[in-house]
């Protein structure tokens, strides 16, 4: 374990830490991944776009990606965690950025992008991707080497039924499905569930809002350290942390496979442990926001 000296900055967290601490806390977009992907680094599991093709019993128009090549897509996104505990600093983590992406083939095998993307305070990143069709997949095709990785994570650009689940015959307002026995994903631990309903189906342009909310138990499958430092009295003190019960609920907006706009919020119970096996009940919260933009958001891609 690191033993930390107090600095100035957010948290009073030493730069040492606050380096670990943007590596593996940042939000889980497919930009961030691709950083660390392209640096050999696959400690931090961040989000991707993934194209389930061939998944849904009766495909819905919402859900089915129209793309071809030449397409542009745009989105800015943002992610904070909050970690509150009696007696200690409220412990805050945010950052947000904005990714662009240009559709170079699109086939019933899957999708390839070029994309750009940057994270604040980070340099921008550029990759070619490819979605696979199974839905659980992507890759990222770099000078050297293809690395693939299987996606677990809240959001994308498009819809991710490795998250969602399997909705079954075709979709209007009102409709839902139940998924049990989930795997880990971002915000919730293995075996959790979740339930989604239509609450809002328009016609018109075939655009869907979707509601979904669901729990779990135990440690995220990403971006979820088990340690953590909160101050109080302005020094420092370092936990183990034990995941209790998470639960999720959010609303997002999908027409024909992209996501247009996607919001959740996710609350866990957590105990805090210190080295003399002391402990502290905690309360933790994330929110995710995500939106699609105009093309550009960072320039020529």
């Amino acid at each position: 374990m690191m033993k930390l000296v107090p600095t100035k900055g957010a948290q009073g967290v030493s730069p040492a830490r606050k380096k670990r601490m943007e590596r593996c806390l940042l939000p889980t977009h497919a930009h961030y991944r691709l950083l660390q992907l392209s640096s050999g680094s696959l400690a931090c599991l961040c989000s991707a776009v993934l194209w389930c093709s061939g998944a849904l019993a009766t495909p819905d128009p919402s859900f089915e990606p129209s793309l071809k090549s030449g397409d542009l897509f745009s989105n800015a996104f943002s992610i904070q965690r909050s970690v509150t505990a009696p007696g200690y600093q409220e412990f805050v983590w945010r950052n947000g950025g904005t990714a662009d992406y240009r559709v170079t083939k699109a086939t019933t095998h899957g999708i390839e992008f070029d994309m750009q993307a940057r994270y604040d305070g980070r340099p921008i990143a550029w990759h070619h991707i490819s979605m696979t069709p199974g839905g659980d997949r992507f890759c990222i095709f770099n000078a050297t080497k293809v690395a693939c990785e299987s996606d677990r994570d809240a959001s994308g650009l498009l819809f991710n039924q490795a998250v969602w689940g399997r909705p079954l015959g075709g979709l209007k307002s009102g409709s839902h499905w139940h998924e049990s026995h989930l795997p880990a994903w971002e915000f919730g631990g293995a075996g959790g569930s979740q339930d989604v309903i239509v609450t809002g189906y328009d016609v018109t342009t075939g655009a869907m809002t979707l509601s979904r909310a669901g729990s779990a138990e135990g440690f995220y499958s990403e971006n979820d350290p088990g340690t953590i430092t909160l101050l109080k009295d302005g020094h420092q003190k370092e936990f183990h942390l034990r995941p209790g019960h998470t639960s999720w609920r959010g609303v997002t907006i999908i027409k024909a496979g992209i996501v247009l706009s996607d919001e959740i919020i996710v609350e866990r119970d957590d105990v805090l442990v210190d080295d003399a096996n002391q402990t502290v009940i905690a309360h933790e919260r994330r929110i995710m926001l995500e939106n699609a933009a105009p093309f550009p958001t960072i320039g020529v891609l």
